[in-house]
């Protein structure tokens, strides 16, 4: 059996020019140093995210019902209408009885882009139940939401809702 000539390569000559090649290359010394880093950058920043978003977060979906939570949450349950603090961007504006019972209260919430609502107790948890953009007034609200009947509830009444936990 025969073989062709063979082949003579200079590996000097090939690592010299490699060597010259690699000086034009952008190189990564460490891969695993390079995914490291994205990895450790990236958690970090998803952390970061998610603590400011908590923060801010107005709204919770669970079990396909868009629930109150942070300061709406708090508003909700803590407010009595017109009893916001000046610096408070979450405003309850009226307190009402649904058609199957259950306490419904109007928002509003102000900011750049504005947003009114309403929102009715429901196992222990304020489900929204119509949301407008722009500062519509209670009234429009009231219309809105069908389920609404009767006039607002008395400050007293809230009050009373209030201390036992809005039943």
């Amino acid at each position: 059996m025969s073989h062709g000539p063979a082949q003579i390569i200079d590996l000097a000559r090939v690592r010299a020019a490699r060597a010259q090649a690699g000086l034009h290359r952008r190189t990564v010394k460490s891969p695993r140093f390079a995914i490291a880093t994205c990895l450790a950058i990236g958690l970090s920043l998803g952390l970061v995210g998610t603590q400011i978003a908590s923060d801010s977060a107005l709204t919770l979906n669970r079990d396909g019902m868009l629930l109150a939570d942070g300061a709406l949450g708090r508003a909700l349950n803590q407010q009595l209408t017109g009893g916001a603090a000046l610096a408070s961007k979450v405003r309850i504006s009226g307190t009402y009885r649904s058609r199957i019972g259950s306490i419904c209260r109007t928002f509003s919430i102000g900011g750049a882009q504005p947003v009114t609502g309403i929102a009715c107790r429901v196992r222990e948890q304020w489900q929204l139940q119509t949301l407008l953009n722009g500062a519509s007034p209670p009234s429009t609200l009231a219309e809105a939401n069908r389920n609404i009947v009767g006039a607002a509830l008395s400050s007293a009444t809230e009050l009373q809702l209030r201390s036992h936990d809005w039943k």
